[in-house]
């Protein structure tokens, strides 16, 4: 009878505690079993969000798996918790670089440029500098196409695109605004008109 009763409660003690799975996931990522861990990063998570660390080891296993747009989500969601993480500010960085977000890669190389690391700080300054010098460039040429041919559609087109990669919401309200003048059909230029104002009430 006593037997029969530790056997139930053992059964009824939960077989998934948060360390238990915690421990399989990172077994499971030093044998590169990365779909496994990425599951166990998650359910352990989902067990005890408290867990910070967890989203930044589960951020660098999707890099690996090559899942850069989940790696991001995962980075932010560790950002939010530890903004101060400079290390992580500059992964950020560099990722938004790969899913050619440009503007959110200037402001993180941005925010990375206050690092009390001088060498991370300048490695930030670089960073910044990569990413906006050829939208600058960009920039000059396009608003040259228009100083010469201010009916220029694709040049306004650009210069538009450009400044929303530059992360100027402002210039790039006032080019979207024309387009949208001049080709009401075009619904994308809705579309990121709407976003655009958005992000600007927002700051």
């Amino acid at each position: 009878m006593i037997s029969l009763l530790l056997a139930a409660l053992l059964l009824a003690v939960p077989q998934d505690q948060p360390a238990a799975v915690l421990n399989r996931a990172y077994e499971q990522l030093r044998l590169k079993q990365y779909d496994k861990a990425v599951d166990g990063f998650r359910q352990a998570l989902a067990l005890d969000p408290s867990q910070v660390q967890v989203y930044k080891d589960l951020a660098y296993t999707l890099q690996k798996m090559g899942e850069t747009e989940q790696a991001v989500e995962a980075f932010e969601a560790y950002h939010k918790a530890r903004p101060s993480d400079y290390q992580t500010i500059m992964e950020l960085a560099y990722l938004y670089v790969q899913v050619q977000k440009e503007d959110r890669a200037l402001e993180f190389f941005r925010r990375a440029m206050d690092s009390p690391d001088r060498a991370q700080a300048a490695q930030a300054r670089q960073g910044y500098q990569n990413v906006e010098g050829p939208i600058l460039a960009e920039v000059a040429r396009w608003s040259k196409a228009i100083e010469q041919d201010p009916q220029n559609f694709d040049a306004r087109e650009s210069l538009a695109d450009a400044y929303v990669r530059h992360g100027d919401a402002a210039r790039a309200i006032e080019q979207y605004t024309w387009l949208r003048r001049e080709a009401p059909s075009r619904y994308r230029h809705l579309i990121t008109l709407s976003e655009l104002h958005s992000k600007l009430a927002a700051t």
